[in-house]
């Protein structure tokens, strides 16, 4: 019987930049812009000369800067209600089934 845990095991989860950039569909370019700029986490390996990343640190470092949507729901949902409260017909119909659709409990 062969004892697989004996086997190491590889991580799954170390990228090159290559292949960061492959999974991101960006260039390799942003991949080095993004680590030299400290927006992304990396790994040195090989004396310093090579860099790894770990597809779970890259995630959380992309999502510190996310951009929230909340902001654009609010002027969206402005928008809407303008729309629906100043629109004669299918305008204002659509708006007022977007703004409850998009923001349930919105006052209009």
């Amino acid at each position: 019987m062969h004892n697989t845990s004996a086997t190491p095991q590889v991580p799954t989860d170390l990228l090159t930049e290559t292949e960061l950039a492959i999974r991101l569909k960006t260039t390799v370019a942003s991949v080095r812009w993004m680590r030299r700029t400290g927006r992304l986490s990396f790994i040195k390996i090989a004396g310093n000369r090579k860099v790894r990343f770990a597809w779970p640190q890259v995630l959380a470092d992309l999502r510190a800067t996310e951009v929230r949507a909340s902001v654009h729901d609010d002027e969206r949902a402005r928008q809407l209600a303008d729309l629906a409260n100043h629109n004669d017909g299918d305008a204002a119909a659509c708006a007022a089934a977007d703004l409850s659709r998009e923001f349930p409990g919105s006052p209009m």
